[in-house]
């Protein structure tokens, strides 16, 4: 009879072989992740580009581009000065996006945050939600004891908040109407911005941007973010702040400079893609700003850009060596700004 040696492999021998497949493993790695982190970009460009469409059959309907919030009169012997914001601009552009049932559902003559919304309030919707921002999907119950459910985009107000307060147009303890002339962006609140009031160009103006969700303070999570709120850090952000500014600005409300008792992250434009950040434009393009674009510098002494400051009235200041940078410019509506595509 013919003995076999059956051998396996020698313990060096796998050793060898594990470490080709780890050496394998490592260079493929960085490539699948940039190939999922590629898929997660596109996904967050299409979502854009459906929400500019949304506004842009609001505009065929209506004729002007949905208001960021107002407040409702109050009750007969009310204070003008108190109350809340109303729902935001993704509300009104839901028959735009296939929701019309959703809209329905919504009961506009009721305060927004009350229990006959909360079916609206419950309800996540995918094209707010980008796919690189992972906790933007999940439902929070922590504010009113019914799940609330958030969002990665938010209208662009300009460069500051303005109007400041959620107060609306009858309270005397403030100038309301030099508020609202003074707001530059595109969906503020009380805005109601026609496409030829864009003159700087609807193609370098501002419509949406990014904000993730998820690199808000996680104390603040469960209270920012809401898709159906019509405020600052919620729907609304504005280019006050450079993008990404987490772990680079002091972040730390100051209602008497902001006018609205948020974080500065809150309400800058932010995302989780490498080096910056999607936005729509008005007219319906979306672009992938490098967080590198100039931008006014910030000022930690002050709490604002340099240069910038906040009178009495609650107005809005620039005066040298404070300006307005590249990436303020493309969030104003019609501050004259030249700026060539190349400078973004």
């Amino acid at each position: 009879m013919r003995h076999h040696d059956d051998r396996g492999f020698t313990l060096i021998e796998l050793l060898v072989v594990v470490s080709v497949v780890g050496v394998l493993v490592a260079l493929l790695l960085p490539a699948v992740q940039a190939a999922r982190e590629a898929a997660r970009r596109s996904q967050c460009t299409n979502n854009l580009k459906q929400l500019g469409l949304a506004v842009q059959g609001y505009v065929d309907i209506h004729g002007v581009m949905p208001l960021g919030s107002f407040k409702m009169a109050p009750p007969a012997g009310g204070d003008p000065c108190q109350g809340g914001h109303e729902a935001g601009v993704f509300v009104a552009i839901l028959p735009f996006l296939e929701q019309g049932a959703l809209f329905n559902a919504f009961n506009s003559n009721a305060h927004y945050e009350t229990a006959v919304n909360r079916t609206v309030n419950g309800t996540g919707l995918s094209v707010l939600w980008c796919p690189s921002d992972g906790s933007v999907s999940r439902a929070d119950s922590a504010h009113f004891g019914w799940p609330v459910r958030f969002c990665s985009y938010m209208g662009s107000a300009g460069t500051w908040n303005s109007p400041a307060e959620n107060r609306g147009p009858t309270c005397p303890l403030q100038n309301f109407q030099a508020l609202l002339g003074q707001a530059n962006g595109v969906i503020f609140y009380y805005s109601s911005i026609r496409l030829a009031g864009v003159t700087d160009g609807t193609s370098q103006t501002f419509l949406f941007g990014e904000h993730a969700y998820g690199k808000n303070p996680a104390i603040e999570q469960p209270d920012w973010g809401w898709w159906f709120s019509g405020n600052y850090g919620d729907t609304i952000f504005t280019t006050m702040f450079p993008m990404n500014p987490q772990g680079k600005l002091p972040d730390v409300p100051n209602e008497s400079l902001y006018g609205v008792d948020i974080h500065p992250s809150i309400q800058a434009a932010s995302s989780y893609h490498p080096g910056g950040a999607h936005f729509a434009f008005c007219d319906g393009s979306v672009r992938f700003l490098k967080e590198t674009i100039d931008s006014s510098a910030f000022d930690a002494s002050t709490g604002l850009p340099r240069g910038w400051s906040v009178a009495p009235s609650g107005l809005y200041l620039v005066a040298p060596p404070g300006r307005i940078g590249v990436y303020q410019a493309l969030s104003t509506r019609s501050g004259g700004e030249v700026i060539s595509a190349e400078s973004f």
